[in-house]
């Protein structure tokens, strides 16, 4: 009777031990950020686009514990109420960021908690990759904890290959979903940051990449001239998009990219009005000192002129690399790259509000794709460009 009591007590145990939930704070080095995040009070906090957590663990079943706040988005005077901001989370289950997100969850920007559960079919070790799909404006992220059914593991680290991002609404993937059309209204439903030409560059060479871009941002003038004082030169030093209370220190990030992309400047020129050449080019030289004071005199940063109709963009971005690279030889390896306005097709690769959809930014994706291999060194692969 003794041995018989004792296997039953051993099985009681052991179904104890294997039904008990374990939680990690959003703050464990246990999980791998790719993006500008402020980990404070056990919590991880971050709103650019694009923004993604890497998380594994052993089970069958994953709640994840977050809240978006779009206050701040309001104070600074952007249009529109809480109840019209909506942030989404792509949740990409065993695998990498793709196209195709395993599950996207709408999470209300009204700062109250929201769970998440995701049930695997088969109990087991998993990965998951939790992507901002929808840009600052929408809201702030708090990624406070997660609680799974077995334990947790060490997430993926970095990838040997890494790539920054500096832009505006075509880097955000603003009206990007292919179920819309170019004279559809935007709305954060249609903004995808997973189907860019950013995301696309990096599925490509196999790299994480990091995102600073918002919607309507210039290097010298805004969109319609709003928050003319406040361009991308003065955003890319922050930790957040839209709280300017924290600046973003790189030498303290783990992140090291091989190369940025400047994809931006259309705005400027918005509105048939543009800004003056020296206050453009003062702006932009102020970006390329930032961004080479973060990595390095010789670091590539690959310039990129937006493809339309502005008259004098071209010859501005053209005129100021010339001139830079002539002003500071030690500051070297910026390259201008001209995108044509016949790039994409001006009708079927465009999404909502006349922003290029998934297959335009795939075309945007193929024009980059060889110069970032000269300016990194690497090789050009046989494969799709998804």
């Amino acid at each position: 009777m003794k041995k018989v009591f004792f296997t039953l007590l051993c099985i009681t145990m052991a179904v104890i031990v294997y039904a008990a939930e374990v939680t990690m704070t959003a703050d464990d080095s246990k999980i791998t950020y790719v993006g500008r995040v402020l980990l404070e009070n056990q919590t991880a906090q971050f709103d650019w686009t694009g923004t993604y957590a890497k998380v594994a663990f052993e089970g069958k079943q994953i709640k994840i514990r977050l809240s978006s706040d779009a206050t701040k988005t309001i104070q600074a005077g952007f249009v529109g109420t809480i109840e019209d901001k909506r942030d989404y989370i792509n949740v990409f289950v065993d695998g990498d960021i793709s196209p195709t997100p395993t599950y996207t969850f709408r999470i209300p920007s009204d700062n109250k908690d929201t769970s998440i559960v995701i049930t695997m079919k088969k109990r087991g070790k998993h990965s998951l990759i939790l992507h901002k799909r929808t840009e600052g404006e929408h809201g702030t992220i708090t990624l406070k904890d997660f609680t799974t059914d077995g334990a947790f593991l060490q997430a993926d680290s970095l990838k040997s290959r890494q790539i920054e991002f500096v832009g505006d609404s075509y880097t955000c993937g603003f009206g990007a979903t292919l179920n819309c059309v170019k004279t559809d209204r935007f709305t954060p439903e249609t903004e995808d940051q997973s189907l860019t030409y950013a995301a696309i560059i990096a599925r490509y060479f196999d790299a994480d990449f990091v995102t600073i871009a918002h919607s309507g941002m210039g290097i010298a003038r805004n969109y319609g001239s709003t928050h003319k004082n406040y361009c991308m030169p003065r955003r890319y030093t922050q930790t957040f998009d839209i709280d300017t209370s924290y600046l973003w220190e790189a030498s303290k990030s783990a992140f090291k990219p091989a190369v940025t992309v400047i994809y931006i400047g259309g705005n400027d020129f918005s509105q048939l009005m543009q800004p003056h050449y020296t206050v453009f080019r003062n702006a932009y030289f102020k970006l390329l000192d930032e961004i080479k004071a973060n990595y390095g005199d010789q670091y590539p940063i690959l310039c990129c002129v937006p493809p339309g109709k502005e008259k004098f963009l071209g010859e501005y971005v053209w005129d100021i690399v010339k001139e830079y690279n002539l002003l500071n030889p030690d500051k070297g390896n910026v390259v201008c790259v001209d995108l044509d306005k016949n790039v994409y097709n001006s009708e079927s690769d465009l999404g909502a509000a006349s922003h290029p959809n998934y297959n335009g930014h795939k075309k945007v994706a193929y024009t980059m794709i060889p110069y970032i291999a000269t300016a990194t060194g690497w090789d050009l692969q046989e494969k799709a460009i998804k």
